[in-house]
């Protein structure tokens, strides 16, 4: 009797000391994203062949990695963004194609790391935008 008593007030179901208030913890969240409506053709230019490129180098000392690691959707994006920004007057990139390289120097103590991504697309100027001044 004494052991079931001891046991169920160390348990997390005891006996509260104190009084706590009924608290209600109702959270709304709003999920309402932003609809984009896709662009018809008539409302961009389509410019010419674009490529981006970008890269990331890790080293290991035993297995340890040293270094930050960039993943592949990070490596992406940036080659996006440097493919937009190597041609004037783009606004983005339509039928978007990646290369991945990969390139691994196997050693005992230090081994070396590095992947290249390349985004290649036809670049495109949407017509009637508005220009935002700072």
């Amino acid at each position: 009797m004494i052991f079931a008593c001891m046991a169920s007030m160390l348990s997390s179901c005891a006996f509260g000391f104190g009084r706590r208030a009924n608290q209600s913890t109702e959270v709304s969240i709003n999920n309402a994203a932003a609809e984009v409506e896709p662009l018809a053709r008539e409302d961009y230019d389509v410019l010419k062949p674009t490529t981006g490129k970008a890269n990331s180098s890790q080293f290991y000392l035993l297995f340890i990695p040293i270094g930050k690691h960039k993943t592949n959707e990070e490596l992406y994006e940036n080659a996006y963004y440097d493919a937009v920004d190597n041609l004037s007057g783009a606004d983005g990139i339509i039928l978007p194609r990646q290369k991945v390289k990969k390139f691994f120097v196997p050693l005992l103590i230090v081994n070396y790391y590095r992947r290249v991504v390349e985004v290649t697309g036809l670049g495109i100027s949407v017509k009637g935008k508005t220009q935002v001044k700072n």
